[in-house]
């Protein structure tokens, strides 16, 4: 199949995207929000979607991404990666 072909085919196709937003994830291991482990429970989300949803072409992420230590998003990124 050629390159144009392939193009042309997946703009029939509709683009898939997933929106996560305010996951407030701690900078510190274990840290808890409200008393949530907000990175289990991001990822329980994530593993949530794909099970039911099936893979994206694209991840929308928004809102507050992590709580107060700008090393929450060192604990975030791997679960993206």
């Amino acid at each position: 199949m050629t390159a144009e072909r392939r193009r042309r085919t997946r703009r029939n196709k509709p683009l898939r995207l997933m929106q996560l937003t305010d996951s407030h994830v701690s900078g510190e291991e274990g840290g808890r929000v409200r008393g949530m482990d907000t990175l289990a429970s991001l990822a329980a989300c994530l593993a949530h979607a794909q099970r039911h949803h099936g893979p994206v072409d694209a991840m929308l992420l928004m809102g507050d991404l992590v709580q107060d230590d700008a090393r929450g998003y060192l604990r975030l990124a791997p679960l993206f990666a």
